[in-house]
């Protein structure tokens, strides 16, 4: 009988829980600061250096919080990313479309029919002179158009290495045949397509993010002097580039934009792995926590909302400081209480039960 007693059937392990990486919410939050910083801004220098890599920090992102190995079959996967950014891109364009006919209304925005808006939310490339309820949004189906595209070349490749160098190669196809330039075309397929060097970065970022830390954590004090000079870099060589626009697909010497992206995202992303350590920061960028979850919401109602802030604050229209700062403040703390809101109205997913 006591042998019985000893013997005790073995109990399956309970799945892990998926938690989210504190630190890529956060940082996720505080780009979207600098997105809405960068749109109001009218100061050059500073909106030539933002433009030069918020956008790629997004693209770079979301390629570190990807697993390829989630999801096997190719129609699941693409379903999948469909459910996940496209039903929200959609949605959120009919939710923001109230305030579209009100910009038009008081003349901030130019007058477009129902149909044509339908039709430009259908495109979406607002270069097409067909307007989407919120011009922003551009960015989803676009990521959308990255994964895909990043995943199928995986899958064709049949390894990551493989996957690094067909896309590569893709690109410097791409470039020479000058699809690197003009129209994005519809859902910005030509800029998805870019996108997907700062996705495949993202991705092996986290791949090697053991190894990163442990670098971080060898050279320590070293590493904010290493962030400055990198964050000095970028600002240079952006400079030297000139203005560039994912919206618009142009990039000027495309090396170099790549480049200045790179070496400023890279900075940033020590500069927050590094302060993530510290639960006094964890705790006060909480608020920035929530922004990095939610921002679906803010990608589509910022502008919109930031346009009757000019409109009925006409302070706020100078595009001087401090009427930038403090409205991207506003805006950003503001919009809250409507993140949360909208986010409720987006479908999720159902995840399977292990």
């Amino acid at each position: 009988m006591e042998d019985a007693k000893l013997i005790q059937p073995v109990q399956p392990e309970a799945p892990k829980k998926k938690t989210r990486v504190l630190w890529i919410d956060i940082l996720r939050g505080f780009m979207m600061f600098i997105v809405i910083y960068g749109h109001i801004t009218r100061f050059p220098p500073m909106q030539i250096y933002i433009y030069s890599f918020h956008m790629p920090m997004f693209f770079i992102i979301s390629g570190m919080t990807f697993k390829f190995n989630k999801v096997k079959d190719t129609k699941t996967f693409i379903w999948n990313k469909f459910f996940a950014l496209m039903i929200p891109y959609f949605l959120l364009n009919l939710y923001v479309s109230p305030l579209r006919e009100w910009l038009e209304r008081i003349g901030e925005c130019n007058m477009q029919s129902w149909l044509d808006l339908i039709k430009g939310v259908l495109y979406s490339n607002a270069d097409c002179h067909l307007k989407m309820a919120s011009n922003t949004t551009w960015f989803i189906p676009a990521l959308f158009v990255t994964t895909v595209f990043v995943f199928l070349m995986q899958k064709i490749c049949r390894s990551d290495k493989g996957m690094t160098i067909g896309i590569i190669v893709f690109m410097i196809g791409f470039w020479a045949l000058g699809q690197t330039k003009g129209t994005g075309g519809p859902w910005h397929w030509r800029v998805g397509i870019v996108a997907s060097v700062f996705y495949l970065g993202g991705y092996w970022f986290m791949v090697f993010i053991d190894k990163i830390q442990g670098f971080i954590d060898r050279i320590k004090g070293w590493v904010w002097p290493l962030c400055a000079v990198m964050l000095v870099a970028g600002f240079f060589i952006s400079r030297f580039n000139g203005s560039c626009s994912m919206i618009h697909n142009r990039y000027h010497n495309l090396l170099l934009y790549y480049l200045s992206a790179f070496i400023t995202c890279i900075a940033i992303m020590f500069i927050f792995m590094i302060l993530s350590k510290s639960e006094k920061f964890i705790k006060i960028m909480k608020p920035v926590e929530f922004v990095g979850v939610n921002t679906l919401p803010y990608i589509a109602f910022q502008v919109p909302i930031m346009k009757l802030f000019w409109y009925y604050i006409p302070w706020f229209g100078t595009h001087k400081e401090p009427s930038v700062f403090i409205l991207s403040v506003i805006l950003f703390f503001g919009m809250m209480p409507l993140a949360k809101l909208v986010d409720k109205l987006i479908p999720k997913q159902k995840k399977k039960k292990a």
